[in-house]
């Protein structure tokens, strides 16, 4: 039908369903059908971190870029949040904080703990576009995390937030 009403070949009308299923903006359900997508999905943002990466970004260059997306994602929380946000995003520092406290050397432990609070974070938000924005940002960074250096970090972010202090926030990330 989609061919007949474009006057165009159903091999063209294939093609081009697969290059907007690649690009996350519809869904392709074998035996069920075309979708338009719902949410933003992860493979929009592939082609992008992939430009970053040959583009040779100034190393401060995408610093800069994750403060300020960071900035702007805890002060929504602290603008946003329930009482039961904060509740969830403290349970995965305290997580995080329990590793530290033991000694925690195993490092792919503590970096998956830094990862999941970061994500916590982005989900409390409650705002699918910022979510998605922020975890592009955070896989970008993901492999150069070293959570043996950022629970001080996280304690600010942590205090910031229940306290609703942007100005708090803010120098925490400095």
């Amino acid at each position: 039908a989609l061919a007949d009403s474009l006057g165009v070949g159903r091999g063209s009308v294939r093609e081009a369903l697969k290059i907007l299923d690649a690009f996350g903006i519809v869904e392709i359900i074998h035996g069920h059908g075309t979708y338009i997508a719902t949410s933003a999905n992860k493979k929009i943002f592939d082609p992008l971190i992939y430009s970053l990466i040959i583009a040779n970004s100034d190393s401060n260059e995408l610093i800069q870029l994750r403060e300020m997306v960071e900035i702007g994602v805890i002060t929504t929380v602290i603008d946003t949040a329930t009482e039961q946000d904060i509740q969830r995003l403290q349970a995965v520092h305290d997580e995080y904080e329990a590793l530290g406290q033991q000694g925690e050397t195993d490092i792919s432990a503590l970096n998956a703990c830094d990862l999941k609070f970061h994500r916590t974070l982005a989900a409390v938000t409650h705002n699918h576009l910022i979510e998605n924005m922020y975890n592009f940002v955070i896989d970008i960074f993901a492999p150069t995390i070293n959570a043996t250096v950022g629970l001080e970090r996280h304690r600010k972010i942590m205090s910031a937030i229940a306290n609703r202090d942007k100005a708090a926030a803010v120098e925490a990330e400095q």
